[in-house]
Parts: structure tokens; sequence; C-alpha cells
């Protein structure tokens, strides 16, 4: 049984690299370095996808709305129903990768990034990077709830209140790790340190160069000091 279980994945893994390799040369539009940080910071933003539809073209670095023009008659074509076959498969034979409306019609069967990501990683599948990327940080930052150690909450919630009595705390905080997303998404190169690692001081940096773009003010609501303090601690 563990050997059929481990060739149900390789298959998977190998009609996604013959997929992404073909959709690539099909692919005509011209070479644009920031394409996939919007694509992925567009889909991210959904809650859920079309498994089909929208994650599988996800997967291979390509744009859902641009997925009916690439899957023309021909090799892309075949690729892309070996590619569904051997998901599908997975999912009947495994049950992964974990589908949300298993009970539906196939084509409208959807899924959560959260889900599809980390188990495709598993099997090999090489994700394209920004896409890993922005998913680890809205579910390590944006999506992580606020819990302050214990004798700590005091200090907390003062440091998120100062510089922002027209606005509750958890709106400041929403804004600034909201910024602190978009900068990672289109700046990646200039949000990590020497270590190699997302850097909040770093990304701090860029907010405050930009704060009347996300706060409406010439300053942010907490000072440098406090939001890299903020940003890293969801960063751990």
């Amino acid at each position: 049984m563990t050997h059929f279980s481990a060739n149900i994945g390789e298959d998977l893994a190998q009609a996604l690299r013959v997929l992404t390799s073909l959709t690539q040369k099909a692919d005509e539009a011209p070479a644009d370095p920031f394409h996939q940080q919007r694509l992925y910071e567009k889909w991210l933003g959904h809650e859920n996808w079309l498994l089909r539809k929208e994650a599988l073209p996800l997967l291979v670095g390509q744009n859902p709305e641009d997925w009916p023009t690439l899957l023309a008659p021909g090799e892309v074509q075949r690729a892309e129903e070996i590619a569904w076959k051997a998901l599908k498969t997975s999912i009947l034979h495994q049950g992964e990768p974990r589908i949300l409306n298993s009970s539906s019609m196939e084509e409208d069967w959807r899924i959560q990034p959260a889900a599809l990501i980390p188990w495709a990683r598993s099997i090999g599948v090489e994700v394209p990077e920004y896409l890993q990327t922005l998913l680890q940080y809205i579910l390590s930052v944006v999506k992580k709830p606020v819990e302050p150690p214990d004798g700590r909450k005091d200090q907390s919630a003062q440091l998120l209140h100062e510089g922002s009595t027209a606005q509750s705390q958890p709106q400041v905080r929403e804004q600034v790790l909201g910024a602190a997303l978009n900068v990672l998404a289109k700046c990646p190169g200039q949000c990590y340190d020497e270590h190699g690692l997302v850097s909040g001081k770093a990304i701090v940096q860029i907010i405050v160069q930009q704060s009347i773009r996300w706060f409406n003010a010439p300053k942010p609501p907490l000072n440098p000091g406090e939001m890299a303090a903020l940003i890293d601690k969801w960063l751990e």
C-alpha cells in the first residue's frame, strides 16, 4: 500500500512538471518580473479556489483567467488532462489534498490554498516562490490571532494604542500588517536581513517612507520600533 501511495504522488508531481514546462513555452506574453507577485497577491485574497480551473493553473504559475486560452487542443491540453487525472486519483485514494466540498461534482471541487500548497510541496511539486512566500506570510502574520504572552497584555495594548487614539487597536494592527504584506509582495528583495530571513525592520523602513499611501498620514500610527516588533512577533 505504501508503494502504491508513493507512486500516486510521484505520478502527480511528474505530471505537474510536464504541465508547467509546456505552459511556460505556450505562454507568449512579454516577460514581466512583477507578474507573479501581482497574480498571487490577487488570488490569495480568495478564501478558496476551484480545484481544476483555478488551483491547478496557479500551481503551475499561470493565471486562471488565461487558462482556457492556454488549453487549446494540443500538448498542453493533454498534459492538463493527465495532471487532473493524477490529482483526482490522489484525492480519491488518499484523501489528499483536502477538498472543501468532496460531495459536489468534480468540476466544482474547491480547495483552500493553505491545504493545497503544503501538500504539493510534500510530494515534490515545485510550488512557485511567490505563492509560497505570500501564503506563508498571510498564515503566520495577517490571519494569526493576537494573543500577547501572559503578563504583557497591558504593555502590548499600550504600544498599539500610542499614536492611534482615533482608531481601535485591531484597526491599527490590521493596517500595519496589511502594509507589511503589500511591501513583501511588491518589494520582496528588500524585505530580508543578512541571514536571508524576512525582517520586520527592513519592511518597516519601506512602510515609513510611504506612510501616506497606507495611513493617509505623514507618519504611521506606531513608531518604527513598535511596528518592527509587531511584524517580527508574527513571523516567529
